[in-house]
């Protein structure tokens, strides 16, 4: 990992952003976050920079949460899954001695 400064556009504006996590990961982000405030103001053309910013944290938040749910939902169905392959198989093993 490397602990370079990239400098990133978002809705016109530069910012220097450490990036531990690489250059490429830091510029990927920014896309993100310039993709969904550009896409807020198309839909709101007459909210501050300020407002589009928070509208677009509000939109990426969601965003991550609905992610978060379905994934915790998923790992749940997942578990239930194993617990009844073990089950079926501790039949299986006690039927067959």
């Amino acid at each position: 990992m490397s602990d370079d400064i990239v400098d990133v556009t978002i809705y016109g504006r530069q910012y220097s952003v450490r990036a531990d996590k690489g250059s490429d990961y830091i510029i990927g982000l920014a896309k993100i976050v310039d993709n969904k405030m550009k896409e807020i103001a198309e839909v709101l053309p007459d909210i501050s920079s300020t407002g589009i910013a928070v509208l677009a944290g509000l939109n990426l938040a969601d965003e991550l949460a609905a992610v978060k749910e379905s994934s915790s939902k998923k790992f749940k169905r997942m578990e239930e899954l194993v617990v009844s392959v073990i089950e079926d198989i501790d039949v299986k093993l006690s039927a067959s001695v």
